[in-house]
C-alpha cells in the first residue's frame, strides 16, 4: 500500500506540474513549508511565522486541489467497497491517523475571529493595500495592543482574505496567543 500512495503521489505531482506551472509552485511552497516543520501542524494551524523580530507575515496557501484529490480518494475508496463507511474510515485513518489525532486534540480556531476574541488586544485592522512588486500582493495591517503599547503588523496574500489572516496570525503570535 505505501508504494502505491508513494507512485500515485508522484504521477499526481507531475501531473499539475505539466497542467498547471501556477498550481503547481502553490503545491511546492505548501510542500516546503510543511517539510520545513517536519510536516507538524499543530502549533501551524495559528502561527505560519517563526521570526521573533519580524513584523510582516506571508500567507501560505493550501491548494485546494489537494483537497480534491483526497475528497476523490475517500469517494474511490467508498465506490470500491460497496459504500462500506466502516472500510473508508479503516483505510483513511490508516493514512492519516497522525493528524486526526492531533486536531481532535486542538481544534484549528479561524485566526482572526481568535484575534477578536480577544478583547483586550483592540485589533483593528486597516485597509489593504496593492504592493508594486514584480508580483502584486495584497498587504493588509493590523494595529493590536499588548500591556498597554500598541504593534502593527502586516499580513501579505494574493487577496484580502489571504493578507488579513496572516496579518492575524503574525498579531497573535505577537499577543503570545
Amino acid at each position: 500500500m505505501p508504494y502505491v500512495v508513494y507512485s500515485q503521489k508522484n504521477v499526481i505531482r507531475f501531473l499539475c506540474s505539466q497542467l498547471n506551472p501556477v498550481l503547481d509552485s502553490a503545491i511546492m511552497a505548501f510542500v516546503e513549508h510543511q517539510e520545513q516543520r517536519d510536516h507538524e501542524i499543530i502549533e501551524d494551524v495559528l502561527y505560519l511565522i517563526e521570526e521573533d523580530e519580524c513584523n510582516l507575515a506571508e500567507y501560505v496557501e493550501v491548494p485546494k486541489v489537494l483537497s480534491d484529490i483526497l475528497e476523490s480518494l475517500v469517494g474511490a475508496i467508498y465506490l470500491d467497497c460497496g459504500g462500506d463507511l466502516q472500510t473508508v474510515w479503516k483505510v483513511i485513518y490508516r493514512i492519516m491517523w497522525k493528524e486526526i489525532d492531533a486536531f481532535s486534540k486542538r481544534i484549528p480556531q479561524q485566526p482572526v475571529r481568535v484575534l477578536y476574541e480577544n478583547v483586550h488586544a483592540c485589533a483593528v485592522f486597516g485597509k489593504p493595500q496593492l504592493t508594486t512588486s514584480d508580483v502584486p500582493k495584497v498587504m493588509m495591517p493590523v494595529t493590536v495592543t499588548k500591556n498597554g503599547r500598541q504593534h502593527t503588523v502586516y499580513g501579505f496574500g494574493n487577496n484580502k482574505f489571504q493578507s488579513k489572516r496572516a496579518a492575524a496570525k503574525m498579531a497573535l503570535k505577537i499577543l503570545s496567543l
